[in-house]
C-alpha cells in the first residue's frame, strides 16, 4: 500500500517581472504553507519524500511545509511537475524508489485536480494549500499507472483547521 499527498501551491502574488515561473508566496500563502506542514505533522502524515515543481511559489510552499512537518529529508524538485499532466506524474510516480511509503507532490491546478480524478475517480476542486490525500492498492511504485486504483482518504483545506 502506498501513499500520496497531492499538496497544491500556498497562494501567491501576480505575476511580476520573471512571469509566471517567479511568482512567489504571498504573507497569507506563506501563513497557511506553515499551517499545512503543522497539519501533516498533528496527522502523522510526514511524508518520505516530497517532489516538487520548479515554480517559485511551489518551492516555497514545500520548503515552508517540510520545516513546520520536521520532514528533514531533500526534496526532489521536478520539471515535469509544473505545467504537467497525469501522464507525466504518473510516470514521475513510478519511478519513485519503493523505499518511500508516503510520497507527497506540491504542484499546481489543473494538473493534481486531474490525476486525483485519473487514479481515483473522484472530481474535487483544489484550491491554494489544500492537500489530498489518495491510498494506492499498489504494492510497488512501478504499478502506478492510469485508471482507477486509488482511493480519496480526505482533503483538507486551511479554512478546517485555523491556527
Amino acid at each position: 500500500m502506498k501513499t500520496i499527498l497531492f499538496f497544491r501551491h500556498a497562494k501567491s502574488n501576480l505575476p511580476g517581472v520573471g512571469g509566471d515561473r517567479a511568482r512567489t508566496l504571498n504573507a497569507r500563502g506563506r501563513h497557511d504553507a506553515s499551517h499545512m506542514g503543522r497539519l501533516l505533522l498533528e496527522q502523522d502524515l510526514v511524508p518520505d519524500l516530497i517532489m516538487c515543481s520548479t515554480a517559485n511559489r511551489a518551492k516555497e510552499t514545500a520548503l515552508i511545509a517540510a520545516q513546520h512537518c520536521g520532514c528533514e529529508r531533500d526534496i526532489e524538485f521536478h520539471e515535469d511537475i509544473y505545467e504537467s499532466s497525469p501522464e507525466k506524474l504518473i510516470n514521475i510516480l513510478s519511478s519513485t524508489d519503493d523505499q518511500h511509503t508516503r510520497v507527497m507532490i506540491v504542484g499546481h491546478n489543473p494538473d493534481l485536480e486531474d490525476i486525483i480524478q485519473d487514479i481515483t475517480g473522484v472530481a474535487i476542486r483544489m484550491s491554494t494549500a489544500n492537500i489530498a490525500q489518495v491510498t494506492m492498492t499498489i504494492d510497488s511504485w512501478r504499478e502506478m499507472n492510469s485508471g482507477e486504483h486509488g482511493r480519496l482518504a480526505r482533503v483538507w483545506q486551511p479554512a478546517d483547521n485555523p491556527s
